[in-house]
């Protein structure tokens, strides 16, 4: 590992943000206002942002039979993972932008890691309004302490493939989606010009990875990550399983098995798979992702579905 990598970030996601200090907001909204950035938030919006045809869930018997007042619970339990998630990787991004300026060999990288934090920091002004301040703290999940992980353990080359490649480029279909079917005109046109940015970011990633420079050590830890990228994609959607199963009381194998099978969720979860594959293969990490194949990691799993 390289020299500068003395250098210990934490992602501390569980910082406080409850909009308390009125000073310092004023300067975030000035800085806002300047840049030509400021987006309107209506107070008192609906309380779900998806409805259920986004998740599949108007092709399940499971959910069409629930009561209405079910399928708003789990419509809201939806909406608000899909906002939490977004909210936490765009957090994530100050301390991800903080290590690359730090260990930016050139000012020229220096320089683009300072516009990109400019920018993401702006992605979670956005956001914000629509998170619950009692959920601003409380980061839930293994993708978010994998992030994390990968912010405060990996080089300055192996997290523009990991992070920007990868991940951003995910991103990029996944925020797209979430702006096709999103009920709200003014969170839609948050995740559209979020896109337009994490392009830039994404390629930014693909011109800063030097694939010549990983070591044989490296690529056993890129492939560990690569690897946990796939099984978190594999396993299906396991938060709106929850989200069922937390408002209905539970729900019995046979009815997990009929609801997947309703969302399709093997077509979609292969189609995800397909994404994932296609942005992991870069020059250089071509055998790497051909072991993956190999070994079934973009294969999707069959649990409770028979």
């Amino acid at each position: 590992m390289e020299k500068f990598n003395l250098i210990k970030i934490e992602n501390r996601l569980n910082n406080s943000h409850r909009g308390e200090d009125k000073k310092i907001n004023k300067i975030l909204d000035a800085y806002l206002k300047i840049q030509g950035k400021q987006k309107k938030f209506q107070e008192k919006q609906q309380t779900y942002y998806w409805g259920p045809e986004h998740f599949n869930l108007h092709q399940s018997s499971l959910f069409m039979q629930s009561t209405p007042e079910q399928q708003r619970s789990i419509l809201e339990k939806c909406s608000r993972n899909l906002i939490s998630e977004s909210y936490f990787v765009e957090k994530s991004a100050s301390a991800y932008c903080a290590k690359m300026m730090m260990l930016a060999n050139t000012t020229e990288i220096a320089q683009t890691y300072s516009m990109i934090a400019n920018e993401e920091a702006i992605h979670l002004a956005w956001l914000t309004p629509y998170m619950p301040i009692e959920d601003r703290h409380d980061p839930k999940g293994a993708f978010l302490q994998f992030l994390s992980s990968l912010i405060e353990e990996c080089d300055s080359n192996l997290l523009p493939y990991l992070v920007q490649i990868i991940l951003e480029g995910w991103g990029l279909h996944h925020y797209k989606s979430l702006a096709r079917d999103c009920l709200n005109e003014q969170l839609k046109s948050v995740f559209l010009d979020i896109m337009r940015d994490e392009a830039l970011h994404h390629h930014t990633g693909e011109v800063i990875f030097d694939h010549s420079q990983v070591t044989d050590s490296q690529h056993l830890f890129l492939e560990k990550c690569l690897k946990t990228y796939a099984e978190m994609v594999r396993v299906g959607p396991q938060d709106l399983i929850l989200s069922l199963e937390e408002t209905l009381g539970g729900i019995s194998p046979a009815e997990k098995r009929k609801l997947l099978l309703d969302i399709e969720y093997q077509k979609t979860t292969t189609q995800k798979l397909a994404l994932l594959k296609e942005l992991m293969t870069q020059p250089g990490m071509e055998k790497t992702v051909q072991k993956l194949e190999n070994e079934g990691y973009f294969t999707v799993l069959n649990e409770g579905v028979k």
